[in-house]
C-alpha cells in the first residue's frame, strides 16, 4: 500500500466541495493507493483569531504528509498559502511530487527530488 497526502486549497470550500475533490483523487489513483484524510473536522482547538486556526491546520496537514509516499498538488496550489508551504516541505524532505495540471487537470509532472 502507498499513501498519497493530496494538497489542494480549502479557504473558502464547505467539507462536501473539500470531500468532492478528495473522492475525484481517489478515483483516478491505482488500487494499491490510499490518499490520507487531511480534512480538519471541527475539533479544532479554539485560537484568539482566525490566523492562528490557520496556523494549527496547516501544521497538522504537514503532520500527516509525513506518512505520505507521495504528495500530489491540486490545479491552482499556489494561489494558496498552506499549498504553497506544504510544497516547501515536500521538497525540502524528498518527498515525491505530482502537480495535476490545470487546463486539463491531469497529472503533469513529477518532480521527484530523490
Amino acid at each position: 500500500m502507498k499513501y498519497v497526502f493530496f494538497s489542494t486549497p480549502m479557504h473558502g470550500l464547505d467539507e462536501n466541495e473539500i470531500k468532492e475533490k478528495f473522492k475525484q483523487l481517489v478515483e483516478r489513483l491505482p488500487e494499491d493507493y490510499m490518499v490520507i484524510d487531511n480534512y480538519h473536522k471541527p475539533d479544532i482547538p479554539v485560537f484568539a483569531d482566525y490566523d492562528s486556526v490557520r496556523i494549527w491546520m496547516l501544521g497538522d496537514s504537514i503532520s500527516k504528509m509525513a506518512r505520505a509516499d507521495i504528495v500530489i498538488f491540486s490545479p491552482y496550489w499556489s494561489n494558496s498559502e498552506g499549498c504553497k508551504i506544504e510544497m516547501n516541505v515536500a521538497i525540502a524532505y524528498h518527498k515525491k511530487i505530482l502537480v495535476i495540471a490545470r487546463s486539463e487537470e491531469r497529472f503533469s509532472r513529477n518532480a521527484e527530488t530523490d
